[in-house]
């Protein structure tokens, strides 16, 4: 069975979410911002027992078991759900885009204290249509501009709550790097968009960028998805291998 949560299933929701590195946070803080302005795009359904599935658009994040996969499903295209972040979950008529490592960095650690030369203050607080030109700098437009919309607006609203925290570095007065915690919820953080200008590379600064968000934020866990070959550089700041996430898509 699946139905639409309210606010009197919060307890519930809680519940489900506990235990659920990256997609519990992720979805925790969308549940806290949607309890302060019902009005933001995001929708929740328990499905069965035990999994949450939140819906933004046409994107959703699960958390927990499912029993019946052709349920959620059929779901999923009758809520014209396009892509799914998940773990280890296959509707069928579905199919994985990209599988990535997830780490976690426990909350006490030590963070690294060795000193990174900079050109410049760390801006806590860069504009969002700044941070996207750097994310888009090394990947393109962000496209259909529908999603960069969402994206930006999304940015905002995160910040706006306190469920959110991004850093950059300036280089000329130009935005050259960037990092931040994208979600922010209880004692955890979402690591997410680690990125720098392709001509400001090699240079120190998203190692300085994520020293310092570390150390900021020490007393809580922090999460974060990435590439097999970037494991063992997120090492270095204490962030241990912990299992898989996979991004799937209905097929067409």
């Amino acid at each position: 069975m699946i139905r639409l949560c309210g606010r009197e299933d919060n307890r519930e929701v809680l519940r489900r979410t506990s235990g659920q590195p990256m997609v519990g946070v992720l979805c925790r803080m969308h549940w806290e911002m949607l309890g302060e302005n019902p009005r933001l795009p995001h929708r929740f359904y328990f499905v069965g027992d035990e999994a949450l599935l939140k819906l933004s658009g046409g994107r959703a994040t699960l958390c927990g078991t499912v029993q019946d996969a052709d349920e959620l499903g059929a779901f999923l295209r009758f809520a014209a759900v396009s892509q799914m972040t998940a773990l280890d979950f296959f509707p069928p008529g579905w199919h994985l885009i990209e599988t990535n490592s997830l780490l976690l960095r426990p909350a006490g650690l030590p963070h690294d204290t060795t000193a990174v030369p900079l050109p410049g203050k760390i801006d806590t607080f860069p504009p969002a249509e700044e941070v996207l030109s750097v994310l888009e700098s090394a990947d393109g437009p962000i496209t259909p501009q529908v999603a960069r919309d969402f994206l930006y607006a999304d940015l905002n609203a995160r910040r706006n709550h306190g469920k959110a925290c991004v850093y950059g570095i300036r280089k000329a007065g130009r935005l050259a790097a960037t990092a931040g915690l994208w979600a922010l919820s209880g004692a955890e953080g979402y690591v997410a968009c680690v990125e720098t200008r392709p001509d400001s590379r090699r240079q120190g600064y998203a190692t300085a960028l994520l020293q310092q968000l570390c150390k900021d934020f020490k007393n809580r866990t922090l999460c974060l998805i990435c590439r097999g070959e970037l494991v063992e550089y997120y090492g270095r700041f204490g962030f241990g291998k912990t299992g898989r996430l996979g991004l799937i898509s209905v097929t067409q």
